[in-house]
């Protein structure tokens, strides 16, 4: 089983927003469904509190990860 879907849950999914046409998409949160309609209906009540210039949900399985957990491939300047 892909570590992206949860047997009892469903497929993981991220969540990003912009409350504003000239703002960046931000990651506003996640959530697991069993189907993407359910995903989308899921991500429209949990974000329902606010007026969004754009809304998206992506499958977590669709990202590439660049970086592993092991904290000895980290990118950034430190």
């Amino acid at each position: 089983m892909s570590k992206w879907i949860n047997e009892r849950y469903g497929e993981l999914y991220e969540i990003f927003g912009r409350g504003r046409p000239d703002e960046p998409l931000a990651h506003i949160g996640s959530l697991t469904a069993p189907s993407l309609e359910l995903a989308k209906a899921r991500a429209r009540m949990m974000h329902a509190e606010k007026e969004w210039a754009e809304l998206a949900l992506a499958p977590a399985s669709g990202f590439v990860s660049l970086v592993g957990g092991d904290s000895r491939y980290r990118i950034g300047f430190a």
